[in-house]
């Protein structure tokens, strides 16, 4: 991907049986291009307290 300056939002979100929703987003600086790195920025998106 170009970095053209501009930043990325990326969002979780997770459904559950009982039908509850969590929704966690995060502005980055630089894309994400790496599954891995995908899969870090999701499991941090999870962790965080609100």
């Amino acid at each position: 991907m170009k970095n053209t300056g501009q930043r990325s939002s990326s969002a979780v979100v997770t459904g559950y049986r009982d039908f509850t929703t969590l929704t966690r987003q995060l502005t980055v600086e630089e894309p994400i291009t790496e599954a891995k790195d995908l899969y870090r920025l999701g499991c941090f998106l999870l962790g965080r307290e609100q």
